[in-house]
């Protein structure tokens, strides 16, 4: 187990990593890499033979010095990587090749999962729309299965239905919408998760501003009325159709709230104090460089110290250095380059879109 130090930086929009003069010269909010003692600009080329580097950002304008990484010896790195920016997307299934006898009822289950589906409902959010025999018609005779688009047209008049009598109910329609792709035997059922609504804002750092969540779900389709004496029984009834999962859902990465969420906690405003406050008032030196409207792609350097010290005699004291950069610009083309020379490439942890889990379970 390690105790992080950790210097919080955020690249402004538009910023270009120097490429002439030292760190003294660096205007308010630049960013650069720099190296050696006499921190002179660092480059692809020269870091390879660098003792060590710093990452600095100017703030010639602040009654504090411009903030500092500690010094990094490529020897002494422990962790580097980075996270690419992404936008959320919800899931989607798709239901297809319905195949329903007329004689029989069909039921469709949806079981949806969440951070707060699961804390309100027992093994998640289940509903289910059951068409009983009879309902439906094959329009031949003798018949005996019913057409695939009839099959979906009623699945989607009970979902309209719910709309027209209680459409912020906890029922389908709050956190699905259906759509019908195509005619005939190609008909398919589309099942889209709507998406998560984020809950306003506070302006209390203490309240954790930055909310976020996802939800996954399966559809499962079987024959016969719906039950509630095993929530997996669908697993062991007849299939008569095929389910596909055709998009995952996902956390976003690299958001602007996520950022700003990261210069609180990590205190990058640098104040005097070093100590936050729940009152703004209480500390005047705070300061934002995060744009609203760009995503950032996030670099994470820890490192140890060039003489070690302890937390205490289990914990060892280390440093880290978190850089938040817009996603695409040249200062994010230009790290990867000289972070790459000087130490290796950074491993990219965003991660899949759902993690481990697996997302075809109910």
């Amino acid at each position: 187990m390690d105790f992080a130090l950790t210097t919080m930086f955020v690249v402004p929009v538009g910023n270009t990593l120097p490429t002439a003069g030292s760190s003294e010269d660096l205007t308010d909010g630049k960013f650069g890499i720099f190296q050696d003692d006499a921190r002179t600009i660092a480059t692809a080329a020269t870091v390879p033979t660098a003792d060590y580097i710093q990452l600095i950002q100017g703030r010639p304008s602040s009654p504090y010095q411009s903030k500092r990484s500690h010094e990094i010896f490529s020897k002494n790195i422990k962790s580097f990587y980075k996270t690419v920016a992404k936008a959320a997307q919800v899931e989607i299934w798709e239901i297809s090749d319905f195949n329903v006898p007329v004689t029989d009822s069909v039921s469709l289950t949806l079981v949806g999962h969440s951070k707060y589906l699961d804390g309100l409902y027992v093994g998640g959010f289940r509903k289910t729309y059951t068409i009983p025999a009879g309902c439906l018609e094959c329009g031949a005779d003798p018949c005996t299965v019913v057409p695939n688009e009839d099959v979906i047209d009623a699945f989607i008049a009970r979902y309209n239905e719910d709309v027209a009598q209680a459409p912020d109910a906890a029922n389908i329609p709050a956190f699905y919408t259906f759509a019908k792709v195509g005619t005939g035997d190609d008909a398919v059922l589309r099942i889209t998760a709507k998406p998560y609504t984020e809950e306003g804002v506070p302006c209390d750092p203490a309240l954790n501003p930055y909310n976020f969540d996802r939800m996954w779900f399966k559809p499962n389709v079987y024959l016969g009325a719906d039950t509630t004496a095993d929530f997996i029984v669908e697993d062991d009834c007849p299939v008569p159709a095929t389910t596909t999962l055709t998009q995952k859902s996902n956390y976003a990465v690299g958001t602007a709230a996520e950022v700003k969420a990261l210069e609180t906690r990590y205190r990058s405003y640098q104040s005097g104090f070093k100590t936050t406050f729940q009152d703004p008032g209480f500390n005047p030196d705070a300061e934002s460089l995060v744009d609203d409207g760009t995503t950032y792609n996030v670099y994470y350097l820890q490192y140890n110290r060039p003489v070690n010290f302890t937390w205490n005699d289990h914990v060892y004291e280390d440093l880290a250095s978190i850089v938040a950069v817009p996603a695409g610009s040249a200062t994010d083309t230009a790290m990867t380059t000289i972070l790459t020379a000087f130490y290796k490439a950074p491993q990219d942890k965003t991660g899949t879109a759902g993690g481990d889990m697996d997302l075809t379970l109910p």
